[in-house]
């Protein structure tokens, strides 16, 4: 045992260096590969749940960090008032009670031609 040497490394110190560098820059290009494809193409976990129920149907800003945000949950369309701290509750709707624009307007002929 007293003879026993290690084997001379095969490789020189400047070669290992260089696959490690290789490998470490082929690992990053990978991260970072990964990051585009799922900034480019988004994710898609959350679609795979039923988001019937809940619905942003229209957003307006009003500032920075600030925004109204018209929600449809279950039956019901949520006005709430959005800033970077807190949500608030501003106005609240029956939405199967309510009637679009348009048949509102058709009433109103039908009552009007009628009473005329």
């Amino acid at each position: 045992m007293a003879n026993a040497t290690l084997a001379a490394p095969s490789m020189s110190l400047g070669l290992i260096g260089f696959k490690m560098a290789g490998a470490l820059f082929f690992l990053l290009a990978l991260i970072f590969l990964g990051f585009y494809l799922l900034k480019k193409f988004g994710y898609k976990g959350l679609s795979r749940r039923n988001t019937k129920e809940l619905e942003i149907i229209s957003q307006m800003g009003l500032g920075p960090k600030k925004s109204l945000l018209v929600v449809r949950f279950l039956n019901k369309k949520l006005l709430l008032g959005v800033t970077e701290t807190q949500v608030n509750l501003l106005s609240e709707v029956e939405a199967d009670r309510e009637q679009n624009f348009q048949q509102l307007l058709e009433e109103e002929k039908k009552h009007h031609s009628s009473t005329s």
